[in-house]
Parts: structure tokens; sequence; C-alpha cells
């Protein structure tokens, strides 16, 4: 996503971790996230094979808030997908959805989490960035 980059480095100097919840399997998610370039903003990745129950569980970022030793109601989640919003939604996390090729749904629409067109506006949005 366009300012990916610009939000990762503004939150590494506000001291916050970050960690990549995703359904993708962790080898490839850590290769993906190494050819974006982005890898070293994330001490943790949760790969979709370490949990018990896929998204829209939220277990995956139940773990991934755990493994950075803070508490889901004090993360924000950003997805694309409907399906990884409800899960975020579920875990108690600030949920923010940027759609990419799917639209959200009446169904998701109505969970009230925040929808946006871009990455930086939804963080400042959300009180991440001034």
């Amino acid at each position: 996503k366009a300012g990916v980059v610009e939000l990762l480095e503004q939150l590494r100097e506000q001291g916050l971790p970050c960690a990549v919840a995703t359904s993708t399997r962790t080898s490839h998610a850590l290769e993906n996230l190494e050819k974006a370039g982005i890898r070293q903003f994330f001490s943790t990745v949760i790969g979709g094979e370490q949990v018990s129950k896929g998204k829209p569980s939220p277990e995956i970022y139940l773990r991934a808030a755990a493994a950075i030793e803070v508490d889901a109601i004090n993360c924000a989640a950003f997805e694309d997908s409907n399906t990884g919003i409800k899960a975020a939604v579920a875990s108690g996390a600030v949920a923010v959805q940027i759609p990419d090729m799917v639209a959200p749904t009446k169904e998701v629409i109505s969970l009230g989490h925040v929808i946006a067109t871009d990455l930086l506006g939804a963080a400042k949005e959300i009180g991440l960035l001034k």
C-alpha cells in the first residue's frame, strides 16, 4: 500500500511495536516482506499455519498482540479483506479496512470499523499519526 514505509518509520520513531497477522504461511509472508523492503519494521510475523482457527477467527490477531506483549484492545489492525476485518474487529483491536480488490459487504460495514481509502489517512484518523 502507498505510504506503508512512511507509516512504519513513524511508528518505529514512536517506539510502537509492529506485527504481521496473515493467513499466508509465515515463510511466504517473510519473503514478501523482504521483497517489499519492510521486514525490519516487524518484530513478529504470525502466519496462518501458526493458529488452529483462521480468519475470521480473531486467534491470529490475539497471538500477534501477545507476541509483541500488547493487549489486542491497545492495537490497531489494518486489513484489506472482509474476512480479515471480521477477525480484527473480533479481536478487539481498533480495526481499519482499506479495501483492495473486494468492497466491504453490508454485513462488514455494519461492524462499525473505520473504512478508508489510504493508509496514511486512516492512521491519522485513528490517532496513530498527527
